[in-house]
């Protein structure tokens, strides 16, 4: 397992980091938790790129940091960097759903909206992400669930080892659209 270095699972709202987390805690990598809610966001992330001294907590464990573009790690960090995509139509769906969980008001023009500023962002943060020149594992949402052995595999191989069995049992068989239910505060472990 990593100890030396800082893995961060990142990617853009409703890619699945949240999932990537209970997989890699459970696969037996630490996490960097504020408390032990069940959620793995912290609000030490909106404080990137000014105050990172928080960061010094995290070698050898995983956090999850959405948006990169907004709140950028330092420099100079040892990273390995899991970055979490999606279909950007269901991605774009899936943002709009949780907006709607927590009452926000939303419109017909939100779906067409996200899944435009899902594609610019994306770009944005890969050529980000890219001038870490670190360890970078890219993990496609749809693929984790149509074949979760074989990309817990793959991040266990990347983290330096970790437990397939555990991360694969947090993987629940579903359909790869943005069905009803299925978001973190009704899945929370």
């Amino acid at each position: 397992m990593l100890s030396t270095e800082i893995l961060l699972v990142t990617g853009l709202p409703r890619s699945g980091t949240s999932l990537m987390m209970q997989m890699l805690h459970a696969g037996g990598m630490p996490v960097f938790r504020e408390t032990d809610s069940w959620s793995y966001e912290t609000e030490l992330i909106t404080k990137l790129p000014d105050d990172s001294a928080w960061l010094q907590e995290c070698y050898g464990k995983a956090v999850k940091l959405l948006d990169p573009h907004r709140w950028t790690p330092p420099q100079g960090l040892p990273y390995r960097i899991i970055w979490m995509t999606r279909i950007w139509q269901e991605q774009a769906k899936s943002q709009v759903k949780f907006l709607k969980a927590l009452g926000k008001p939303i419109s017909k023009k939100d779906v067409p909206y996200f899944r435009k500023m899902i594609k610019q962002d994306t770009g944005t943060c890969l050529l980000l992400l890219k001038q870490y020149h670190c360890p970078f594992l890219r993990v496609q949402f749809e693929s984790l669930l149509k074949h979760p052995t074989l990309i817990a595999e793959k991040v266990s191989a990347f983290c330096g080892g970790l437990d397939v069995g555990k991360m694969v049992s947090c993987v629940k068989k579903r359909s790869v659209r943005c069905l009803p239910g299925m978001m973190e505060m009704e899945e929370r472990p």
